[in-house]
């Protein structure tokens, strides 16, 4: 085997000294979080250092820039990003890669890269909340015992001025080395943080106001009259279908996890406040309509009082019959009529009335006119749902905020 592509703690001591090798990170570009496919994108510059006695060198006292193309011809490290997904090298214009060797045998070797990597992310605090993404770089085949892997400092992963994410405050949470095991042996890793914090702003805009003005929408059936069933009722269905189209734009980009997040809380609940305007309705419709059967129900009462004295005033026609039929009786027959009492005798012989008088009649009950009904449920729930709305949203918020 060439003396090139041995371990250099192993060509200057066969007791196996492990390489030392250190990271650096620098972070250029940080192009996309995708919560759907639970990854973000870099664009780094990735340094790596370490000492190869073979390569030192007295004769000048300066680094000397090597070509890329010298890296079949050197020991370098194998490392790997763990959490990759998609990653490639640039070569626009040429490699963007370089070696860069110093008279004491240090080797500097950086590339630039752009990588996908996974990034698991709990959403239960959407869209508040805040999401650790790791960089994981380890050693594909070397064991701690033939390199250790370390950050070259606590600054070792750094993030340019210019990356601005415009629904992310980033910022670097902390390094931190590491010990792989597997079955094959113990790999020496590292690993570093990002906290990506999100930006509430483009969902106040883009979902919480809108859905805010849909369900105050829904209010206004409270002050269209309960007799007016095509405006209540398309107006309801309305804000209901415009609810549910835009609750599922609003996670058409979300991930389908098991677990309830604040968004889903907010959207059932405008929900529930929209669906409630619209049972309203029919509580009110059957209300309404008990009301005008009721009326109705009233009114024919009064016509069948009004109809009872009538009968009254024919009653008292009996009494000429049966003075007539007194008269011309037998005397057989008058004690036998004299033992029948008229109807009303009073109406026959100047005697103190013995009849009750007939009861006057009631006056009739004006007609249900639905546009003087006051109806108490919609006033009731003029104010009931604004006031309901609002204490949700007080919770809402501070809880979001705690």
């Amino acid at each position: 085997m060439s003396a090139q592509f041995l371990l250099p703690g192993l060509i200057c001591s066969f007791a196996g000294k492990p390489v030392d090798v250190n990271c650096n990170v620098f972070v250029s570009g940080f192009d996309s979080v995708e919560e759907k496919k639970m990854d973000y994108t870099v664009l780094i510059y990735f340094r790596q250092r370490w000492n190869d006695p073979r390569l030192s060198y007295s004769d000048l006292n300066k680094t000397i820039n090597l070509d890329s193309n010298i890296k079949v011809k050197m020991w370098v490290p194998d490392l790997f990003f763990v959490n990759e997904k998609d990653g490639r090298f640039h070569t626009i214009t040429t490699d963007n890669r370089y070696i860069r060797i110093y008279p004491n045998g240090n080797v500097l070797y950086s590339t630039r890269l752009t990588l996908t990597l996974s990034c698991y992310m709990h959403l239960g605090n959407f869209p508040t909340d805040k999401q650790l993404c790791r960089i994981h770089i380890e050693s594909y085949s070397y064991t701690t015992d033939d390199m250790t892997l370390e950050w070259q400092n606590d600054k070792a992963l750094e993030i340019s001025e210019e990356v601005k994410l415009p629904d992310y405050e980033l910022r670097v949470n902390g390094l931190m080395g590491c010990t792989a095991g597997y079955t094959t042996g113990a790999f020496p890793c590292i690993k570093g943080e990002f906290i990506l914090e999100r930006r509430i702003g483009y969902f106040l805009i883009q979902i919480y106001l809108p859905s805010i003005l849909i369900v105050i929408i829904s209010w206004i059936s409270f002050w269209i009259h309960s007799t007016s069933a095509p405006a209540r009722v398309a107006l309801a269905i309305t804000t209901v279908l415009t609810l549910t189209t835009h609750s599922n734009s609003a996670r058409a980009h979300m991930p389908r996890v098991s677990y309830i997040t604040n968004m889903d809380i907010w959207m059932a609940a405008c929900q529930a406040f929209v669906f409630a305007a619209l049972l309203e309705y029919a509580v009110v419709n059957h209300a309404t309509r008990r009301e005008m059967r009721a009326a109705r129900k009233a009114a024919k009462l009064a016509q069948a009082q009004l109809a009872t004295p009538s009968k009254i005033t024919d009653t008292n026609n009996s009494a000429p019959q049966y003075e007539m039929q007194l008269q011309n009786s037998s005397p057989l027959h008058k004690d036998k009529l004299d033992s029948i009492t008229p109807p009303c005798l009073s109406t026959v012989i100047n005697i103190q009335p013995t009849c009750p008088e007939p009861a006057p009649p009631l006056p009739p009950s004006p007609p249900y006119n639905p546009e003087e009904s006051n109806n108490k449920i919609d006033d009731f729930c003029k104010v009931f749902f604004p006031v309901a709305f609002l204490i949700f949203n007080l919770v809402y918020w501070l809880y979001l905020n705690r």
